[in-house]
Formats: C-alpha cells, structure tokens, sequence
C-alpha cells in the first residue's frame, strides 16, 4: 500500500528511465570544467559504458581533435 503521497510520484513520468538520474550526474563534473574554463567554453560529456567508458572517451577525444572541433582535450576514466 501507497501513501497519497507516494501516489502522486509513482508513475508520474513512466517514459523517464530509471538511469537518467545518473546521466545527469556523471556529466556534472564536465560541466564544472566547462563553467571554470568560461572565457574559452569547451564541448564536454560523459559516457556511462561500464568497463570501456575511458576508452571511448580517449578515443572521442581523439577524434574530436582530428576533426578540428577541439584544439585539446581532457579524458580519461577511473
């Protein structure tokens, strides 16, 4: 059994993923590198890919670069 209060929240937004909580977190921290960095805004994002996350980061990055759409990068994972 529900409180009416529970009830209001349960289910009020069924096509948000239960991970989307977690994708706003984990960009955050290249959010506040971004902000830091303001005179010169820089593209930041965050993959959340488990064991490889750092790999496809270091690779993005490397890309990006390639591409002309950075001049550096900042990547890497734990």
């Amino acid at each position: 059994m529900h409180t009416k209060e529970e009830d209001k929240y349960i289910g009020a937004a069924p096509d948000t993923s239960q991970f989307h909580f977690w994708c706003i977190l984990s960009t955050s921290q290249g959010g506040q590198v971004s902000r830091y960095l303001e005179e010169n805004p820089c593209p930041h994002y965050a993959s959340i890919t488990t064991c490889a996350t750092s790999a496809h980061l270091i690779g993005d990055a490397e890309r990006m670069i390639q591409f002309g759409d950075s001049d550096a990068m900042v990547a890497g994972g734990t």
